[in-house]
Order: C-alpha cells, then sequence, then structure tokens
C-alpha cells in the first residue's frame, strides 16, 4: 500500500448543443479534465498563520504537465439549441466540476474510505488508511467555510 492513484480510465460526455469546432470543444474539455485532475490530486495552496500563501511559486505549487495525465474519452450529446448561434451552447471549463467528486468516489470504492478534503496525495492517502487517522492537514468543514484572509 502507498496511497499513490492512479487514473486508469476517463470518460467524459458534454452537451454543448451543434458542435461548431470539434477539435476546439475536444481541446477545451481535456484542458479542464487537466486542471480538474490538478485540483484533485496534486494543488494545494499553503497559508502561514498570517494567511500569507507560502508556496507562491509553480516550483512549490505542483500542476499535472501533459505526461501526468490520462488519455480521456469525450462524447457529446447530440442536440440543438434554438437560442445558441448556429445551435451551440456555452463550453467553457464545465468538465472540471466532475473530476474532483469522480476521484473522490474512485477512491471510498477502493479503499471503503471517503476522503473529504484536497488533494487527494499519497501521503494523505497512505497515512490515513494505515493508521485511520487522518493526516494533520486534513481541514474538515463543520460550519460555514472561512475564507483565508479572515484567518
Amino acid at each position: 500500500m502507498t496511497g499513490e492513484i492512479r487514473i486508469l480510465q476517463s470518460v467524459h460526455a458534454a452537451d454543448i448543443g451543434k458542435l461548431i469546432n470539434p477539435e476546439q470543444c475536444h481541446g477545451q474539455i481535456d484542458g479542464a479534465i487537466g486542471m480538474g485532475i490538478g485540483w484533485a490530486l496534486t494543488e494545494k495552496m499553503v497559508y502561514d498563520r498570517e494567511g500569507r500563501v507560502t508556496n507562491p511559486a509553480l516550483r512549490d505549487y505542483r500542476i499535472p504537465a501533459f505526461a501526468d495525465l490520462p488519455r480521456s474519452e469525450i462524447f457529446f450529446a447530440d442536440t440543438y439549441d434554438k437560442i445558441g448561434p448556429l445551435g451551440a451552447k456555452a463550453q467553457g471549463e464545465c468538465a472540471i466540476n466532475a473530476v474532483a467528486p469522480a476521484i473522490a468516489n474512485a477512491i471510498k470504492n477502493a479503499t471503503g474510505v471517503r476522503f473529504s478534503s484536497l488533494p487527494f496525495t499519497a501521503d494523505r492517502i497512505y497515512l490515513q488508511l494505515a493508521t485511520g487517522v487522518p493526516s494533520i492537514n486534513e481541514v474538515r468543514v463543520e460550519t460555514e467555510p472561512v475564507l483565508a484572509a479572515a484567518r
């Protein structure tokens, strides 16, 4: 047991109406998937007691590289929007929303343990599975969240 997470399959679907530029649409979804994986597995802002960020540089703040990302299957619903231009809908990076919950559910299915805060790093997962105790960095929100600047 190491706590390492490997994404074995990545499948996403989107309803953006008529695809006007399919390559761009695939690229937009791929980018959102990459951001979601970073958010879920590696990205963590660290603050000192005064609320200042202690890891503001990319050398201290890990974001995934292209090689870190799985090949994703992307499917688009065959729909037509009566209001949108040429039947298209807005796309944006909505695919980011499903990534962290999907990874959290996969971890729960694999381990039987629900991890309730991001990121799902190997050290946090290993520690909690080995000891049954959440890591010291685990933050559980029991009431209204507090903004870091207000701390």
